[in-house]
């Protein structure tokens, strides 16, 4: 959707931040390869756009092997922060 299109390339402007050298790796869902041209334009640098397989909802991890950093903007990280939360606050537990 145009929602979606539009959340991949915020998160590759946040990626772009904190990755600033020229081996820049973004990874995405196969799926979501028919967005590189626009996912590149977001990042405003040099970059080369990857199928990740680990992805499975959707978002942008970015990589640069140079700086020893990634930027994990996926959709599969934050649900996981929100399951961790939830189960810190909600006072539920599994017996």
């Amino acid at each position: 959707t145009d929602a979606y299109k539009s959340m991949l390339e915020k998160s590759a402007e946040e990626i772009a931040k904190y990755l600033d050298a020229p081996d820049v790796v973004l990874y995405v869902r196969k799926q979501d390869l028919g967005f590189e041209k626009a996912i590149v334009k977001a990042f405003g640098k040099e970059c080369r756009v990857d199928a990740y397989e680990d992805i499975e909802i959707g978002g942008i991890i970015g990589e640069s092997r140079s700086l020893g950093l990634l930027a994990d903007e996926t959709l599969d990280s934050r649900l996981m922060q929100q399951r961790e939360w939830f189960c810190e606050n909600s006072g539920l537990k599994v017996s």
